[in-house]
């Protein structure tokens, strides 16, 4: 291969950095996903001794990255460097490799970023080469790298300097105000003012399975020592009651966290639930890895891409994009996790995620969605969104077809003021569900939960995006009409006698 020299690179290694950059006379190329504002300046000083070349920079470039200090806005502006040089950025979302690359000949390949900690804190190891043709090898993955990468939009870092101080206090005031309201400002605070484009490496599917064998062999082997009648009491009767402020405790994250790896799989599909529930975005990483472990009980696996759903985290996209081929209710979880989300993402990904839905009319569906605002409210109120939204546009449902749902809806919540307890909920969904040509789940959780309906039957719709969509086909059904209606159509017979007994 024409090796030169090879040296191993530990400890602090600034100097070594310092003389790698000074030799550059035409080239530097950098592969890094965060870079500090020390290492630029360093970067930019040594390369003023060697006169007009060019620096390309591949990064992350992510906004949470800015706000949490792990890059620095300056090292991507052109004026942080010498005017003799020639910058350019992209971004690569998920990028995790470390490169530098001098002149296609002299190469630097390690665990270290271009961050201080990456210089002179942390224990790293790099190794160095000198050889033209590992030199042409590394270029040439650079540039496979920079293609599928994405230019910084002309105001992007002036974007992020500017709403650095907005953005960055809002969490305490966020926890002082009605959950109802948390939505709105968890989505401000998300908001980026431009994402980037996330494109698959080849063989990533092949990479997906493999790495969700080796999490399937890495989840917790010790079991908590409770018993199951003893767990789901707890799961369905105690957390209700354990006050807000404990409800992200350490304590109570801990012990749900221990029952979603509990022997039992009931057990572990309703810790999973429940932490979805709970709007606890510290749950999101164990989530994902239960909903992609191919080991893992169906149910719980459902149970747990629901809760990724239902978060309401655009961070959970990637891996609900990546189930949306699963069969069962795995992949209809998904799916109907990506519309609950579909507010949160990015425009690229709202289109990816519609052509892969085969979704026509991308642009009503999107107009929709804004104006019903599928993202706010309660679980119950965005499920129901979430599910008229997915079945009017992927042509499975009419109009009818949401009227038939809101007749529905009014004689389910009649029974249930009538009947209370006595009322089977579980029983009124499967029956609902084969005239609406649905899963019973779909309903159970969304247009036919017990809150909901109990709302709903005194008029209350709090949602605004749900009260658009329902209000007058809710006030022309009130009576007799529903049930004229649901009986015209000859589908709902076992639900009208379940609901008149």
């Amino acid at each position: 291969m024409g090796v030169v020299g090879v040296q191993i690179i530990s400890g602090a290694w600034i100097d070594t950095l310092s003389a790698f950059i000074k030799a550059t006379q035409h080239e530097l190329l950098l592969m890094s996903p965060w870079i500090t504002e020390n290492v630029a300046r360093l970067i930019g000083h040594d390369l003023s001794l060697s006169g007009p070349l060019s620096f390309q920079v591949l990064a992350r470039c992510d906004e949470s990255d800015f706000l949490s200090g792990a890059s620095h806005i300056a090292c991507f502006r052109a004026t942080t460097y010498p005017s003799g040089i020639k910058l350019a950025v992209r971004a690569l979302p998920m990028l995790h490799a470390k490169m530098l690359v001098s002149d296609r000949q002299r190469v630097i390949i390690g665990s270290a970023n271009m961050t201080d900690g990456g210089i002179y804190r942390n224990h790293e190891i790099c190794v160095m080469f000198e050889s033209k043709q590992i030199g042409a090898d590394c270029t040439k993955v650079f540039f496979e790298s920079w293609e599928i990468a994405s230019p910084l939009p002309a105001n992007y870092l002036d974007q992020i300097e500017e709403s650095m101080v907005a953005l960055l206090p809002m969490g305490e005031q966020e926890e002082s105000e009605p959950r109802r309201n948390r939505s709105q400002g968890s989505r401000k605070r998300n908001s980026r003012a431009f994402t980037f484009r996330y494109s698959r490496p080849i063989g990533a599917k092949a990479a997906i399975e493999h790495l969700a064998h080796i999490r399937a062999q890495i989840l917790p082997s010790i079991h908590p020592v409770e018993d199951v009648s003893t767990a789901m009491a707890w799961l369905t009767r105690t957390l209700k009651f354990v006050p807000k402020s404990d409800r992200y405790s350490q304590t109570t994250q801990q012990h749900v966290e221990a029952l979603m790896c509990h022997n039992d799989p009931g057990i572990r599909a309703t810790a999973c639930d429940r932490a979805g529930r709970s709007g606890n975005r510290h749950f999101l990483p164990r989530l994902a890895v239960i909903a992609t472990n191919p080991t893992e009980a169906i149910p719980v696996r459902s149970a747990a891409t629901f809760a990724l759903g239902i978060l309401g985290s655009p961070e959970a996209f990637p891996v609900l994009g990546g189930l949306l081929e699963e069969k069962g209710d795995v992949g209809r979880w998904s799916r109907r996790g990506c519309f609950l989300l579909l507010n949160l993402i990015d425009h690229e990904s709202q289109e990816w995620l519609l052509k892969v839905l085969h979704v026509n009319d991308v642009q009503n569906t999107l107009t929709w969605s804004k104006k019903h605002d599928v993202a706010a409210g309660t679980i119950a109120e965005r499920l129901t969104k979430a599910l008229i939204l997915e079945q009017v546009f992927c042509s499975k449902w009419k109009e009818q077809d949401i009227t038939a749902l809101t007749a529905v809806m009014i004689l389910a919540s009649k029974a249930l003021a009538r009947q209370k307890r006595a009322l089977n909920l579980l029983l009124v969904s499967k029956q609902a569900a084969e005239g609406l040509s649905v899963q019973p789940g779909d309903l159970r959780h969304g247009p036919l939960s017990a809150s909901l309906l109990q709302r709903l039957d005194a008029n209350d719709f709090l949602d605004p995006g749900l009260k658009g969509l329902l209000f007058e086909k809710w006030n022309a059904l009130e009576g007799t009409t529903a049930i004229d209606l649901l009986n015209q159509s000859g589908k709902f017979g076992d639900f009208l006698k379940q609901i008149n007994n």
